[in-house]
This record gives C-alpha cells, sequence and structure tokens, in this order.
C-alpha cells in the first residue's frame, strides 16, 4: 500500500495540512514541538487502531478547540481508495469514518488501510518479553488475514471464562467439566492464532531477510524463527497453511505456552520466556 494524498485540519496543532507523499520515501523535519510526530499520528489514525503514543481519542481534538478532519487517498494492490475520518467536539467527542465514501466502523479499517509505526519503544520486540511479540505478530497478522483480530478476541474470552471457573468455589465434578468445555475451546483457538502467526512469520521473512540483506550491504544478516514449546523452535517451517486435528491434539496434550517471535541478527539475538497470555492455572 502507498499512500498518495494526505490533507490534515484540526489534529492537534495541526492546521490546513496538505501532503502530496513521494512514492519512494519522505522525510520529515522541522523543530521541535511542531507537530512532525502528530502528522504521523494523524495517518495512524486511519487504521481504527488506538494511537501508537496512547493518546485518548478526544485529545486528538485540536488545542484551541474545535473539530477534525484526516483524509487520505492511498493505493492499494488492487486500485486506488479513501478513507476520511472527522470528529465533532463537545462533551462526548463524535468519531465518524468514511472508506470510499461509504460509513464504516473503526475496527473495519485495519485490514483496508495497513500502516506501519515504528518507535523508540518498539526496540521492547527484541528486549522485552513475549507478550510484546505476540501483539505484534497478531495486529500485523490480522492486517493480511482480518479474523485473526476476532481469534485473538475469543482466545480472550474464553481464557477468561475459564479462568472464572477456577476462582468459583464449585462442586469437583461440575467445575471438571466447566473447564472441560473451555479448555476444547482454547485448544482450537490456539492451534488456529499459532498457524496464523506461523504463516504471518514465513510472509514477513520473504520480505524482511532480502531487505535487511541490502541495508547492511552484506556485512551481517538477520532472520526470524518462531518458537514453540507446543510446535517446536522454528514452528513457521513446521506449521502448516490450516489447522488440522493432529495439531488441535498436541496443542492439548501439551497444555503448553502460546509461541513467540524470536529475532537473531548477528550476535544481538534476544531469547524470551513464553507464556500464554494468562495463566490458566
Amino acid at each position: 500500500m502507498k499512500l498518495t494524498a494526505l490533507s490534515v485540519d484540526g489534529f492537534k496543532n495541526l492546521k490546513r495540512v496538505s501532503l502530496i507523499p513521494d512514492p519512494s520515501y519522505n522525510l520529515i523535519l522541522g523543530e521541535n514541538a511542531q507537530g512532525k510526530t502528530n502528522l504521523l499520528e494523524a495517518i495512524w489514525t486511519l487504521t481504527g487502531c488506538r494511537s501508537f503514543r496512547g493518546t485518548r481519542e478526544r485529545d486528538y481534538l485540536p488545542f484551541s478547540g474545535g473539530n477534525l478532519q484526516v483524509e487520505a487517498k492511498f493505493q492499494d494492490a488492487r486500485r486506488e481508495q479513501s478513507v476520511r475520518l472527522c470528529m465533532v467536539s463537545g462533551t462526548v467527542p463524535e468519531k465518524k469514518i468514511w472508506c470510499n465514501d461509504v460509513p464504516q466502523k473503526s475496527s473495519a479499517l485495519f485490514s483496508v488501510f495497513h500502516c506501519v509505526t515504528f518507535t523508540p519503544e518498539d526496540l521492547s520486540l527484541v528486549e522485552g518479553g513475549p507478550e510484546r511479540r505476540r501483539t505484534f505478530l497478531d495486529l500485523c497478522s490480522a492486517q493480511l488475514h482480518a479474523p485473526m483480530l476476532g481469534l485473538v478476541r475469543r482466545y480472550q474470552l474464553a481464557l477468561q471464562q475459564r479462568n472464572a471457573v477456577l476462582k468459583q468455589r464449585l462442586p469437583e465434578a461440575q467445575a471438571a467439566g466447566l473447564l472441560e468445555i473451555w479448555d476444547r475451546q482454547l485448544e482450537q483457538l490456539g492451534t488456529e492464532i499459532a498457524v496464523q502467526r506461523g504463516i504471518y512469520v514465513r510472509r514477513l521473512a520473504e520480505v524482511c531477510v532480502p531487505l535487511y540483506a541490502q541495508i547492511a550491504r552484506g556485512r551481517e544478516t538477520v532472520s526470524l524463527h518462531y518458537q514453540s514449546s507446543v510446535f517446536g523452535k522454528d514452528a513457521q517451517d513446521t506449521l502448516p497453511e490450516t489447522r488440522t486435528p493432529e495439531l488441535v491434539q498436541q496443542y492439548g496434550e501439551k497444555n503448553a505456552a502460546e509461541p513467540q517471535l524470536r529475532p537473531a541478527a548477528g550476535t544481538y539475538g534476544k531469547r524470551g520466556s513464553s507464556g500464554r497470555p494468562a495463566p490458566r492455572h
């Protein structure tokens, strides 16, 4: 996807900003506190996701008061499309979104307007724990496979229900029956999530490895490994394109941790411990 036109008016300190990006790359220069990061944040809002800076939506509105509008045109693999976000100030700001002039919910934009940011905080992908890497994999995978977000939400809900059963003082037989129900759902959903993560890591490696080699000019290389205590060290190479009963059975038998993405470049590869989004026991 390539951004072909952008207009921003009323996003924080930005007023009547228009931009026709260069097709290759663009460098934004300016003094401190003039709105460079605000411009990137305005573009990011068109994904329908929360701000990568943690900004509340009400704080998108201009500092001086009033409404805001962010509009972009972009070229994907099929055609040129447009997306527009408007917010009207008030006690409860009203947000409206259109894609190709058709009203949409925020969640519908994520698989349409593909946007990636990299900030200093993203170094935690390498230095931090596995939860950060799982979130990264899931969000990126959902841009290529829209149902991924639904899978993750259903997994989290099932996990919450299972943990709620553990907290109740139920007769042992009743608790065992309920836990069995939620365990079966977690096995199905967890296996499907692992398969989709494996697919994404394979596709990411196809692009990342040659690009990094080009940037490094052959001085060093990078490789991506999807490590799982269920499906092995290089799960991206062993997991198939679809979930199978055998994989679900393996997931259930291991009752193991969620896989993670582990980068390895030169000598600074960082490996963290694995763990499900929340403890099951």
